[in-house]
This record gives C-alpha cells, structure tokens and sequence, in this order.
C-alpha cells in the first residue's frame, strides 16, 4: 500500500461514530491540535444511504480539508456496503476514495510507518440486525468472510492491528457470554462470537503485540498472550459522545521499541 502524503509522526485512533457530524468535526479538529495530520476510524464510520449520508461524508471531507487531516476510515458493521464496496480501489494506492481527504482501508490493508507493520481488517457483526432492513439499515457484507481471513493470514505477521471487532481471547469488560445473553437473541449471540473467534485465528497467525478495535463503545485497555510468547497491549476505544475516550494519541516513535520488548519468542 502506499499513501497519497507523507509518512506521520503522528496519528489519532478514534472509535465509532455512526454518522455523528458532531462527533466527526470533533475528533478531526482534536487531530490537527494534537499535531495528527492522520486519524484512523475504527470503523461504524457512517457510509449512510441517501441523502443524508452524503451530507455527512461532504462534512467529513471538508473538515479533513480544512484541519490539513487525512481521515482513513476502517469499515464496522453499520455501513451501506452496497455503496461502499460500489467505489473502486484506486490502483496506485490500494485505498478507496470516498471523498477528498478521506479514504477506506480495504479489508487486509497492509503498511509501515516508523518500522511498525499495520494490518487494517474492518468487519462486525450486528447483535440488533432482527430489527434491521436489509439493504437498508443492515447489510450481509458486514461480516469478514473465512476468504478474507484466509488472504490476511496469507500475508503473514504484523505489529499493529486495527479492527473494528475485536479477536475473542481478550477480556473486554462487561462483554462475557453469560453476562450477554439476557439482553440479545442466542442466534445473534452465536453469529458474534463466531466472528470473533475467526478473528482470533487471524490475530494467532498475524501475532500482532498491539491491537485497537472500536465496535463495543467500552473503554479499556489491557495486556493479552493471544499467541504463546507475544504479549498484545488491546485497547478498546468508545464511541460517539463518549469524549475522549474515543480516542488514542498514538506516537509512532514508540511502537518499535515497545514491540521488541512484547515479542519473547
């Protein structure tokens, strides 16, 4: 993959948005004064039908313009992927424009900064889908297919992967089965946790030592031996109207040396 501008010190992580433009202009205007010129969004993004989901793409990009941000954005679960994946792959960067300074990292999307290698794999479940239209508010691409978790695993390890779900083997708070079962239908239930453990084959194989994921709207962070001898710093991020604990300065000076000291084997 290469990118269309010039490798950051710098970049925000920020959680899901659902089509906030509130939240949106927040977090891009909170990139630029924290010296970000890049902001991933971990996906649930809001590639909306209609109307009002182009007016919320126009308002994305002419933030993104105006705070000089790039807004890459990582599909969730809650987006109209008729129209997203519609959009072709630009060729001499692997990434898919949506709008002028913002842009969608295809599923398995690979890349370094600063010697760290990133792997971007959007892709959820919807424990609420009984209640959604299909092709309208729910749609059947949301999930990240056995091919492409295949294709990812193909590629090999990485240092830094980024998720819209997240692998099952991290204890994300609040989040375990018995505790989730009152509030969604079994099936549903049965759908997620399936999603997440083909996320954790992914992650055994990529052996990444750093995760973030969005999806939950829980805040936490914690250090996880997905894979014998790595030890994964996870850090969940919330979502919209969950202040800043939807975000995460990332210095990418960091990464390299925290990578070697979580890597034993």
């Amino acid at each position: 993959m290469t990118f269309p501008f010039p490798e950051p010190e710098r970049v925000l992580l920020a959680g899901d948005w659902h089509g906030s433009s509130h939240e949106a202009e927040l977090r891009i205007a909170y990139a630029a004064g924290a010296g970000c010129p890049v902001l991933i969004q971990l996906g649930d993004f809001g590639v909306w039908p209609g109307d009002s989901g182009r007016r919320y793409l126009d308002l994305v990009s002419a933030v993104s313009v105006g705070c000089d941000v790039v807004t890459l954005v990582v599909d969730g679960n809650h987006e109209d992927f008729d129209q997203l994946l519609s959009l072709p792959v630009d060729p001499a960067t692997g990434l898919r424009p949506l709008a002028p300074s913002v842009w969608h990292l295809p599923r398995g999307s690979r890349w370094s900064w600063a010697g760290a290698r990133f792997t971007a794999l959007g892709g959820g479940t919807s424990l609420d889908r009984s209640v959604r239209t299909p092709h309208e508010t729910w749609w059947p691409q949301e999930a990240i297919t056995p091919e492409q978790a295949e294709a990812v695993m193909a590629e090999g390890e990485c240092d830094v992967l980024l998720t819209h779900d997240c692998p099952e083997g991290v204890p994300i708070p609040g989040t375990d089965r018995d505790s989730s079962l009152e509030f969604w239908p079994e099936q549903e239930l049965r759908t997620a946790w399936a999603h997440r453990e083909l996320l954790a084959e992914v992650a055994t194989a990529l052996r990444p030592t750093h995760l973030w994921h969005g999806h939950f709207h829980m805040p936490y962070r914690c250090d996880v031996e997905l894979v014998p001898g790595v030890r994964t710093r996870a850090q969940g991020l919330g979502a919209e109207f969950q202040g800043l604990s939807g975000v995460h300065e990332l210095a990418l000076a960091t990464l390299e040396p925290d990578i070697s000291r979580r890597r034993t084997v």
